[in-house]
């Protein structure tokens, strides 16, 4: 099931301009974007300054309301279910806002669970564990206003956390962070995902996005590793299948072998009609891309990552062994050839 799911969103919105004579204008700040993002993932959605990323952010957290389009949260709309969401969502948006900085950290998210109706019991057990989640432990009794930036971030995290949110909107939160908290809050946002929670972050730094979202990073080069074997493999099945058929005999002395593996790369799977689609499993490309998808946004659970190498290594096998074959049936005919032609 998908946490998440827009469809054509789009938000517009009316302003004036002029002195003496107003003007009307209409700028539109999200234009029909559509994305999905799965349960437990983490989800990078990155744009420059006034890309409108803390807009559609207003308005998954039904702050806004979309111009058109469609958006859902765990299968709830966001402008007709917007009371139902509010409890199983939590969202930080950068800078400081959000705090009472003459309180203490620890007394700011008893504050923050009475207003979210969390249990007294359950609050007095989940603010110390939230509290040393996000790195605070030591300094939660400490005033809000002797806090670094960084930490302050932290404690927007953990304030989010207080009642427990299935889905997770992170507007930014590494902004005017030194490198110190940049790290501190990106090892935070791991933990975070390690607790299966879906995360939706924005940024504008792709140098940050990148080994966030990818949800695997120990799977993923392995996956890229196994997915160049997987297309040489296929490539080199091809060039044995080019070499037996007559009419691609004469380009032998134009191409390379090197060229014929390329095949592997070039060969336009996504262009196959659908009713094709079954013949994908046999193909290594195949294995190779879910392995990919699966290792790099957390799409597959790991075992069926483990199954799709499995697939993979044994068809890039079954192509190599087949090839050879196919290569000494070419020797053995040429050699047979070479001696018809030496007797004649």
């Amino acid at each position: 099931m998908n946490a998440i799911e827009i469809f054509n969103l789009k938000r517009q919105f009316k302003t004036t301009i002029g002195v003496i004579k107003r003007q009307t204008k209409e700028v539109v700040a999200v234009d029909g974007i559509s994305f999905d993002i799965q349960e437990g993932e983490l989800f990078g959605l990155l744009g420059p300054n006034g890309a409108g990323k803390t807009t559609t952010i207003k308005m998954l957290t039904t702050l806004l309301i979309p111009s058109s389009g469609t958006a859902t949260i765990m299968g709830l709309d966001v402008v007709k279910d917007a009371e139902k969401i509010r409890p199983r969502i939590g969202f930080i948006f950068g800078g400081e806002r959000g705090l009472y900085w003459r309180l203490s950290g620890l007394d700011n998210l008893r504050y923050f669970a009475t207003l979210y109706y969390v249990d007294v019991n359950i609050a007095k057990k989940k603010i110390p564990e939230l509290i040393e989640l996000v790195g605070l432990k030591g300094r939660e009794k400490e005033k809000v206003e002797g806090y670094s930036r960084g930490m302050r971030q932290r404690l927007h995290i953990a304030r989010a956390l207080l009642h427990d949110p299935e889905v997770l909107f992170l507007d930014e939160p590494t902004m005017g962070l030194d490198p110190v908290g940049v790290r501190e809050m990106r090892m935070t946002i791991r933990d975070l995902q390690s607790a299966k929670k879906t995360i939706l972050l924005t940024t504008h730094y792709m140098f940050e996005a990148d080994p966030l979202t990818l949800s695997r990073p120990v799977f993923f080069p392995i996956s890229i590793l196994l997915t160049v074997f997987a297309f040489v493999g296929f490539g080199v099945i091809i060039a044995s299948l080019f070499i037996l058929i007559p009419d691609f005999q004469r380009l032998q002395n134009t191409l390379e072998f090197p060229i014929y593996i390329l095949c592997g790369f070039l060969f336009p799977i996504a262009l196959l009609p659908g009713w094709t689609t079954p013949i994908s499993y046999i193909l290594s490309p195949y294995w190779a891309a879910r392995a990919l998808h699966g290792s790099a946004q957390g799409a597959l659970e790991i075992n069926q990552i483990y199954i799709s190498w499995v697939m993979l290594i044994f068809f890039s096998a079954v192509y190599i062994i087949g090839s050879s074959a196919l290569y000494r049936l070419v020797l053995k005919r040429a050699r047979v050839d070479a001696t018809l032609n030496t007797t004649g």
